[in-house]
């Protein structure tokens, strides 16, 4: 668990993430989703560059037997919005204010979608919208949640199938 798992670069300082931390994100990550709303068979889209709170997030939805769908950052609104109705993604995990904002652009034409976590704080104050959530607040969310139920995380895992559908590839 103290091993490396990962590294990324922070105003080109390498912050290194053990699999202990990994382990911990994908669980409260999963769990909060869980909470909000995600459930088994849904789908949450993933819109920016490939960061850890992307893998986290993704892997936390396969582990509560959610899907996910991998949405380029550079896709144009016509693309964002074919994809996620087509998917009738639910949650979207939005890297950035960028991100955010091509989703509140086309939100009335998303049927499904009920939250965007945003995973960068900066710029997102000018916003009050119940639909938007911190990815810190889902981390929140999971860890108060896993206080009360400590074995839940493990129950969902072992509820996974290894026919479950655990991604959507649009490419």
């Amino acid at each position: 668990p103290d091993e490396v798992a990962l590294r990324e670069k922070d105003f080109g300082i390498w912050v290194e993430h053990t699999w202990a931390d990994y382990y911990d994100a994908v669980r409260w990550l999963g769990l909060g989703m869980r909470e909000m709303g995600l459930k088994r068979g849904d789908v949450l889209g993933l819109l920016g560059e490939s960061r850890p709170e992307w893998i986290w997030g993704k892997i936390g939805a396969h582990a509560i037997g959610a899907i996910s769908l991998g949405i380029y950052q550079d896709s144009i609104g016509e693309e964002i919005s074919y994809l996620i109705n087509y998917s009738e993604a639910r949650f979207i995990l939005a890297e950035d204010e960028e991100q955010v904002d091509k989703i509140l652009e086309l939100f009335d034409e998303l049927k499904a979608v009920e939250k965007v976590i945003y995973c960068d704080p900066r710029g997102m104050r000018k916003y009050d919208d119940d639909r938007l959530v911190s990815i810190e607040d889902v981390y929140r969310m999971g860890k108060n949640i896993e206080a009360k139920h400590p074995d839940l995380f493990d129950r969902e895992l072992d509820s996974c199938q290894p026919e479950d559908v655990a991604t959507f590839l649009a490419t």
